[in-house]
């Protein structure tokens, strides 16, 4: 019981908090391809996204154009990431001309219909 008295009597350390170090992506990196189990699913999320990182900031334009059928109405899907003003021109074009397809198809399917 003696020892338990000594215990509370000892001056409390003062509260460190953890040191932290920052890591930019390639420091990031390397850390995890030299030190991290290739089985790690988290490891290997993480690497995939520093490998991706520099791929989305390219620009990317996706359009997904679907024409009317019997059974839907016709739809346009556009994705677009990090674009400059050039970019943004061909955009502008592609959805013009995008325009045009859906309404030659919807004249189309309402002449079918006739």
């Amino acid at each position: 019981m003696a020892d338990h008295l000594d215990q509370r009597q000892r001056p409390k350390k003062p509260y460190m908090a953890p040191s932290l170090v920052s890591l930019d992506a390639n420091a990031a990196k390397a850390v995890l391809e030299t030190k991290a189990d290739p089985r790690d699913p988290n490891a290997r999320a993480i690497l995939k996204f520093i490998g991706g990182s520099k791929a989305e900031l390219q620009p990317k334009i996706d359009i997904e154009l679907q024409l009317p059928s019997q059974h839907s109405d016709a739809e346009l899907k556009v994705y677009a990431q990090a674009l400059k003003l050039g970019d943004i021109e061909l955009l502008r074009k592609m959805l013009i001309v995008s325009e045009e397809v859906l309404r030659a198809g919807k004249s189309a399917q309402q002449r079918g219909n006739e």
